[in-house]
């Protein structure tokens, strides 16, 4: 009997990166200079942060992926508290990013996956370049957009959007599992997702994904979609 190898699952991936920094210290007073604590330092650590997350995330599943993202350095410092793991202050330092431009896709990949945090690596004309070249050959796109872009994704797979993000699209508060649906609706309705829309309230859409429905939550309430995308 002759098993022949499966084919590897091919992402294209797109979205801005950065270097998540955490600076730990122990906080055991006050400036005198100022009604600010100070951070006795302990250590730092680095990570690999927004798209490059999701980047890290997909090699995980052993995807064959190609990752198109900024040149440019963008880091985001986060001073900790060690002891009780509360951040106190976050600075963050990039320049602005040169904007992708070529958006010529062919269908030798299984997936596109777009995490864009609205730092400039990606335009409304890349996006619906991108979008067009994708339907065209027949290719999901998956979406975790910022607020200012929502739109310029019509006719994604899937679109991931935090409770901010979400309230802002209605224009309205999203209070309980009811509201989430109506506005899952609404978006859908304007072809916002083709056919899924996560919002972290949206139990039946976390319990379809397979993950943990309340770490999931937590993340999205926070603004951590890039795990979720």
């Amino acid at each position: 009997k002759i098993t022949l190898p499966q084919q590897p699952f091919k992402v294209l991936l797109i979205g801005d990166s950065c270097i998540d920094e955490y600076v730990y210290g122990i906080c055991t007073r006050l400036n005198p200079e100022a009604p600010v604590p100070v951070l006795d330092y302990t250590r730092t650590e680095t990570k690999p942060g927004m798209a490059a997350n999701v980047y890290e995330n997909l090699k995980a599943f052993n995807t064959v992926i190609t990752f198109l993202t900024n040149e440019e350095t963008i880091i985001k410092t986060r001073f900790v508290d060690d002891k009780y793991n509360h951040q106190i202050l976050r600075v963050d330092r990039h320049k602005p990013l040169t904007p992708l431009t070529e958006s010529t896709f062919d269908n030798i990949f299984d997936a596109i996956v777009i995490s864009d945090y609205d730092k400039g690596l990606i335009n409304d004309s890349f996006a619906d370049r991108v979008l067009n070249a994708c339907h065209h050959s027949k290719v999901p796109v998956f979406v975790k957009p910022k607020t200012s872009r929502l739109y310029a994704y019509r006719g994604a797979r899937a679109i991931v959007c935090n409770t901010k993000e979400t309230e802002f699209y209605v224009t309205r508060p999203l209070g309980d599992e009811k509201s989430v649906e109506e506005a899952g609706r609404a978006l859908l309705a304007r072809k916002v997702g083709e056919y899924k829309y996560a919002c972290p309230l949206d139990q039946r859409f976390l319990d379809f994904t397979g993950i943990d429905p309340e770490k999931l939550k937590q993340q999205l309430a926070t603004g951590k979609g890039d795990g979720e995308i």
